[in-house]
């Protein structure tokens, strides 16, 4: 059986996206006064250290922690079990669910918080507006992962009527 080039590709992408994460935050460590304006003052760039968890929620960190490490073997496991019923989808999408956690794991590590640097004037009324690459491929994955399961891994409806 042929396998597809997506068993490879997935994850190599997984991994160079965890290098650009890494890269761009190193970039704002360095140079925490640099600032980018992508669209005006609505999106732009610059440093911000986020010692709360996810979506700027206070962190209690004897949860934090015990949260991490049950949803990263979650995701392993998920991970084991893609490979072994061979869910391409399912594979990819936790691989980049890995790459993210995994950046941010190092980030809050190393510096005591995530560093983001992705800044979204008109979401600051719900918290959460300042955020990373690393959050991305999170939400973006978990997206992908939600479309996936409700629309084309839905078990088949086995017709009652004759």
């Amino acid at each position: 059986m042929k396998q597809s080039v997506w068993w490879y590709l997935g994850p190599l992408l997984a991994g160079l996206a965890f290098i650009i994460d890494r890269v761009t935050k190193q970039w704002f460590i360095h140079d925490p006064s640099y600032s980018y304006s992508l669209i005006g003052q609505v999106v732009y760039m610059q440093l911000h250290l986020n010692t709360d968890m996810a979506f700027s929620l206070p962190l209690l960190p004897w949860l934090y922690y015990g949260f991490i490490v049950v949803i990263i073997t979650m995701l392993l496991i998920t991970l084991g079990r893609a490979i072994q019923h061979g869910k391409l989808i399912e594979f990819v999408v936790v691989a980049f669910i890995l790459s993210g956690a995994l950046g941010n794991l190092i980030d809050r590590w190393w510096y005591g918080g995530v560093i983001d640097f992705i800044n979204v004037t008109p979401l600051r009324q719900w918290h959460g507006s300042v955020f990373n690459l690393a959050d991305s491929y999170i939400v973006g994955a978990v997206f992908v992962w939600v479309v996936y399961l409700f629309i084309y891994d839905r078990p088949k409806k086995v017709s009652t009527h004759h």
